[in-house]
């Protein structure tokens, strides 16, 4: 035994490990965590979230300013609206820095059914539709669960807390409704 030992664990060390040399882009980082109600990432996440929770399949809550794509005016494509936000998620790079399967980003959102048609007031704000492709994602699968970090490299030094505030809430899950996390 020579008496040399591991340094001790650092997640957030880790991390930045992982992103860097990598080429400039977009880079998105998950880690597990508990699995729970994606509705309490909301509670949290202002007012710039979005939420897929069916009863069965993957749930996700989505918020941050990560990527929009917006329908644009009624009568858009919506194929190419799709079509866009797909070619964007292609270009982002997925790091699984634990290596447990971690699912890459996603875009979360949807077109209006008929575009020419008024909308009730409460829709107005969609538009036509959109897509997003969030700066945070909480993704749960059965009794599977991962936060995900979307950066753009290089990430500079603001990196470092956004990565270390990525493993704290990974390891601790949603904090309470009202706390200013984000």
């Amino acid at each position: 035994m020579s008496g040399l030992s591991a340094p001790p664990p650092d997640p957030a060390r880790d991390l930045i490990r992982a992103i860097t040399g990598r080429p400039a882009g977009r880079v998105f980082l998950a880690l597990p965590t508990e699995p729970c109600d994606p509705a309490r990432w909301l509670a949290v996440a202002g007012p710039d979230a979005v939420l897929w929770a069916p009863p069965e399949g993957p749930q996700f809550a989505g918020w941050g300013p990560g990527i929009f794509f917006p329908a644009g005016p009624a009568g858009a494509d919506p194929a190419g609206l799709a079509g866009r936000a797909a070619r964007e998620l292609e270009r982002i790079t997925a790091v699984d820095p634990g290596r447990g399967g971690a699912p890459g980003p996603v875009a979360l959102g949807g077109l209006a059914f008929d575009p020419g048609v008024p909308r009730d007031p409460r829709w107005r704000p969609f538009g036509a539709g959109f897509f997003r492709i969030p700066r945070w994602i909480y993704r749960r699968e059965g009794d599977r669960a991962w936060l995900g970090l979307l950066l753009r490299l290089p990430a500079g030094q603001s990196a470092a807390g956004e990565l270390a505030k990525l493993e704290r809430l990974a390891r601790t899950g949603p904090p309470p409704a009202g706390t200013a996390e984000f």
